[in-house]
This record gives structure tokens, sequence and C-alpha cells, in this order.
């Protein structure tokens, strides 16, 4: 009996020891478990916090990349702004000094008005002598006319505006002139095939003496720098000289009226 129990003690020591080593092989496995997933969680969390900061570094380096070069951009377009404001501030003040020196020349040069040439031929001064060749081949000179009254009016060129006029408007007092004891002769640099066609397309009763070499026309004084709308030239300046019977000029008309010139030389006759 005393063998029975003992050796019934010694299998529950058996058993207990063997539950506790089961017991503590489980508490082992269970801490080995608990550090195994703690290890895992932190390597996880270390993972995504990692994972966090390296797309927060990246997100910060894209937005300063994108803030560089839309403030890249920005200063540029404010430079090219600038740029294009100084420029025109610029252009605009080169614009005023050209402007500005333009108005001074003109208005230095509308202060100083232009004068025509003026014949230096006075009345009472004797007449030029001249030649010259009418529109039908006819030699005009002042020798053959000795004796007699004319006129001999200077005229631009032939069948223009302002010469038909005048010569339109002696043509038509023509006998106002004769009845007066006057001739006319009209001058110009005109060829002597103008003068014909001239004198036949408006029925003129008078001789138009042809003068291209500018002899009668220098010798008269009646060649230099004129005025017509608004530009300066270089030519035969409209002029009317009024002969008497010994050949010497009784009027000068410079300021001629082609609408009204046979009123102006008739009475420049009867003064």
């Amino acid at each position: 009996m005393g063998k029975k129990i003992s050796s019934k003690k010694s299998s529950a020591k058996r058993t207990t020891k063997k539950s506790g080593k089961k017991v503590s092989a489980k508490k082992s496995v269970k801490k080995s478990s608990k550090k195994a997933s703690k290890k895992t969680t932190t390597k996880k969390s270390t993972k995504k916090s990692v994972a966090k900061k390296s797309v927060k570094n990246a997100a910060k380096k894209v937005s300063k990349k994108a803030t560089t070069k839309s403030s890249k951009k920005s200063v540029k377009k404010i430079t090219k702004k600038a740029t294009v404001k100084v420029s025109k501030k610029t252009i605009s003040r080169k614009e005023k000094q050209k402007t500005k020196a333009s108005t001074s020349q003109t208005t230095q040069q509308s202060s100083v008005k232009f004068t025509p040439h003026i014949t230096s031929l006075k009345p009472g001064m004797p007449a030029p002598y001249f030649e010259g060749i009418d529109q039908d081949g006819n030699k005009v000179t002042l020798n053959d006319l000795a004796g007699s009254k004319f006129v001999l009016y200077f005229y631009p060129k032939d069948d223009t505006p302002g010469c038909t006029k005048e010569a339109c408007n002696i043509r038509d007092n023509y006998q106002r002139f004769l009845d007066a004891g006057y001739t006319v002769f009209g001058v110009s640099a005109d060829s002597v095939e103008s003068h014909k066609k001239f004198k036949e397309k408006y029925n003129l009763p008078f001789s138009l003496i042809s003068d291209p070499e500018k002899n009668i026309i220098r010798a008269y004084d009646v060649w230099g720098k004129k005025q017509f709308m608004g530009k300066i030239s270089e030519g035969l300046v409209r002029t009317t000289f009024v002969i008497d019977e010994n050949g010497v000029i009784s009027n000068v008309i410079t300021k001629v009226e082609v609408d009204n010139h046979t009123e102006q030389i008739l009475r420049s006759t009867n003064e």
C-alpha cells in the first residue's frame, strides 16, 4: 500500500511537471508571438511612416519645383511686361522728340514766309531785246515792234488749267486790246508745235512765242523759285509786261489774276 501511494504521488508530480512545462511553453509561445506581432507592427508602422515621409518629401519637392517654375514664369512675365513698358516709354519719348523737332522745323519754316521770285525789271526801264519764233514759224523781234504798243505775257506751260484760263480771258477780250492800240504776245518755254496745238485748240487770236532755250525768259528775269500747292519749285514765274511805242516798260504785273487778267492789263494802261 505504501508503494502504490508513492507511485501515484510521483506520477502526479510528473503530470504537474508536464503540465507546468506545457503552460510555460504556451506562455513562451504567446510571448514570442506577441513580440513577433509587435515587431511586424512596428516594422509596418515604420515602413508606413517612412513611406508617408517619402511621399511628403516628394510632394514638397514637386511643390517646390512647381512653385519655382511658376515663380520663374511669373518673373519672366513680369520682366517681359516691364521691358515692354520701358520700350514703349522710350519709343514714345523718341516719337515725342521727333514730333517736337518736326513741329519746331515747321514753325520755323512757317514763320519765315516764302517769297516767290520777282523780276528785277521795273516800269520806266527799257524793254530788253528779244527775238523768237511763233507758232507758225515766224520770227518776232523787239525791233519789229518798234513804234507800237504791245503786251508781253509770260506763262508756265501750254494747255494747263491756269494758263488756259489766262489765255482764254485775253481771247474773250481781245478786241478791247485792239481798241486800246495793243497787240498781245504770249511767251513760254514750250515748243513751236505745242504752241500751234494750244492756239488752234482754244482759237487764240494772238501769237505765242516759243523760247525753249529760255533766252527771252532770262532776259526779262522771270525764271526762279515759286510756290504752287504748297510745293516750292524753280521755273517760269507768271509775269506780264506792258510796253509802250518807245520800247519802254510802262507796267509790270507780278500778281496775275488768270480769270481777270484783261482788267489788270487795261486798268494799268489807263492809269
